[in-house]
């Protein structure tokens, strides 16, 4: 699943959620929201600045996953 995908990615960078947020710019619930697995489809504007701070690829994150991005 793409989310485990994003969540192995903020272990390997070591940083925290509200890191994260500072660096995104992005309120610290959301970003938390997210990789606490509260929101059932956050939005792709949302996922990619969080995947880019991360230092991945939209494409490494939804490998061999069947999202529909629209």
């Amino acid at each position: 699943m793409w989310l485990d995908n994003l969540i192995e990615l903020k272990k390997r960078s070591g940083m925290s959620s509200k890191q994260i947020a500072e660096g995104t710019f992005m309120p610290e619930r959301t970003v938390s929201r997210i990789f606490h697995r509260e929101t059932d489809s956050p939005t792709i504007t949302t996922l990619i600045p969080i995947i880019n701070f991360l230092g991945g690829s939209f494409e490494e994150i939804f490998a061999g996953t069947k999202a529909i991005v629209g």
